[in-house]
């Protein structure tokens, strides 16, 4: 719903080439988020798509007004995407969700009481449903969230997870801290909210990898992407601790 522009909650969904999920996503979403009392938009942040993601984006954005489209011709990376989004929002809250809804879009309301409790940030904490499909992605996610833990000295369990809400007001500062424009933006923006004393609930989600979702991550390239990039920030974070 989208009755006035009095907004509680913005819901972010990043899409890229997702035209076989999108409309099926956005209609889950709503049809839990309308049990709520909440006045909610939802802003599909498509990042320069080259499959029908456009179109179909476009289309829900026409027949319903609590949906906002979010298109660039160009693909800026995925962390540009949601960071664009996040300052066209118009929420006291706001948040992104993975677009196949790995993490189901119930843990929600769970994240924006935690955050009218008095939290600035809840990120879900990935608790897989394993399967022998998903087990070097599990593998590879939890040695990376351990050696992020040693490496950025924070004791944040799954910075990378595809699911995080705020307190709108409390990440805007946050946002004009970020570098990276791709992947690495979850860290950075979890880690510098840390950094900066922002209140953090890490939310224990039940994680569940869809069959038809293919990844736009390279697992080995981006791990050693990842990793350089810890390095990287590693040095920058130094300077804001002194």
């Amino acid at each position: 719903m989208n009755k006035n522009n009095d907004i509680d909650l913005s819901v972010v969904l990043p899409c890229y080439n997702q035209a076989k999920l999108l409309k099926r996503s956005v209609i889950e979403i709503k049809k839990y988020l309308d049990l709520t009392n909440l006045n909610y938009e939802i802003i599909l942040a498509e990042d320069g798509s080259t499959d029908n993601t456009p179109q179909i984006a476009k289309e829900l954005s026409e027949k319903d007004e609590s949906v906002l489209w979010l298109h660039v011709e160009d693909k800026l990376g995925r962390g540009q995407a949601v960071e664009n989004a996040i300052r066209l929002s118009r929420g006291k809250y706001v948040g992104y969700i993975d677009v196949d809804l790995s993490t189901p879009p119930y843990y929600i309301i769970p994240a924006i009481h935690y955050i009218e409790k008095g939290y600035d940030v809840v990120n879900a904490h990935r608790i897989y449903k394993l399967r022998l499909g998903i087990l070097l992605r599990w593998f590879l996610s939890k040695g990376y969230s351990k050696i992020s833990r040693i490496i950025l000295g924070t004791h944040l369990k799954d910075t990378e997870s595809g699911f995080k809400f705020f307190r709108r007001s409390s990440i805007y500062p946050i946002l004009n801290q970020i570098q990276d424009r791709h992947w690495f933006w979850d860290t950075e923006i979890m880690v510098l909210s840390y950094l900066e004393k922002l209140k953090i609930k890490e939310l224990p989600s039940v994680f569940i990898r869809k069959d038809e979702q293919s990844s736009t991550v390279n697992i080995l390239s981006d791990t050693k992407t990842y990793f350089i990039n810890l390095w990287k920030f590693r040095s920058r974070i130094k300077k804001i601790k002194r």
